[in-house]
């Protein structure tokens, strides 16, 4: 007898997950429609400023206390007050620069200091217990010329009469990878980059008259010089398509003034017109982001907007009491 064999099949589907994902700030993932907006900046940008270790009027080696480096944040008014103050324990801050990520080299004055000319490295962020990391002395002869920070973190210091390359990372064992020119020229007072990365070095011959050097990448090739203006060339700001140039010191007490070049700079450039409206001994400048050009007028820092011209007046003054040396501008 047979006996019947029934077969059923059945067909197996894949298992149904289903998922539910819940909205978490920005790093949620979800199917809204809703706009996403990018996260704010961790901070705004700062004003650095560099400030003498004696009152105005005093002899330096014979009033020697700690310098201070104040921090702002940007904009500032008539009325900011400094976020950050660092008290440097040596001498008064003679020079100042930012890298991208906010950290801030800081040259040590010539008067007062108690050791060789160095460069303190200080980590972002600065704080009121923040002290030098580190500190450059290798080949370093003079610290009071504005310095210069590239996108790769790599320092260009102006000292006495070259300017030299620290490579990053920065420490204190650090020695200059290129010094720039390689034959002694004339006192540097400051170092820039423009936007094609070309070398801009401002120099002060000390006899009433100074002019621009300038060298492409990687600042082998001899330096294009301009012709000699008067004065005493001190710190120096660059944006896409100008020079900014502080000229604090004139033959026969003439107005001080900042020279303003187009770049690119050529052996043939010339000052294309001069701010001379609000300076008072400007020593230190800086630019921001949106183009606002900070000075150093004698106890105070002196605020410029563009567009620019020989009729720019200040838009704002913050006094400070005491006399800065050196202005940055940073993270």
């Amino acid at each position: 007898m047979l006996t019947s064999v029934r077969v059923v099949l059945f067909r197996v589907l894949p298992p149904v997950f289903t998922i539910f994902l819940a909205a978490c700030g920005s790093n949620s993932i979800g199917t809204s429609t809703s706009p996403r907006s990018l996260p704010p900046p961790l901070h705004s940008p700062y004003l650095y400023v560099g400030m003498e270790s004696y009152p105005v009027g005093e002899w330096p080696n014979t009033y020697c206390q700690p310098g201070e480096l104040l921090q702002f944040t940007l904009p500032i008014t008539s009325a900011s007050t400094p976020t950050v103050t660092v008290l440097n324990a040596d001498t008064n801050i003679a020079s100042l620069a930012v890298d991208t990520s906010g950290n801030v080299a800081g040259g040590y004055g010539s008067y007062c200091q108690t050791e060789a000319p160095s460069v303190m490295l200080f980590k972002a962020p600065l704080s009121s217990l923040t002290t030098a990391y580190a500190h450059l002395r290798n080949g370093v002869s003079w610290t009071g010329g504005q310095p210069i920070f590239n996108a790769a973190g790599d320092l260009f210091l102006p000292s006495g009469a070259h300017v030299l390359q620290f490579m990053h990372p920065l420490k204190s064992d650090s020695t200059p990878s290129q010094v720039i020119p390689p034959q002694p020229y004339t006192y540097f007072a400051s170092a820039a980059l423009d936007s094609k990365s070309n070398l801009i070095i401002a120099s002060d011959y000390g006899v009433g008259v100074s002019n621009l050097l300038a060298l492409p990448p990687p600042y082998a090739a001899a330096a294009i010089t301009t012709t000699v203006v008067e004065g005493s060339y001190s710190g120096m700001a660059v944006n896409k398509t100008q020079l900014f140039v502080a000229n604090p010191q004139l033959p026969q007490y003439k107005t001080a003034r900042i020279d303003v070049y187009e770049l690119p700079i050529t052996a043939s450039a010339v000052p294309i017109f001069s701010i001379t409206k609000g300076l008072n001994y400007p020593t230190g400048i800086a630019l921001d982001a949106p183009g606002n050009l900070y000075v150093i007028a004698g106890k105070s820092i002196t605020v410029y907007r563009p567009p620019y011209s020989a009729s720019s007046v200040p838009s704002l003054t913050l006094s400070l009491g005491i006399l800065p040396t050196v202005i940055a501008i940073g993270k």
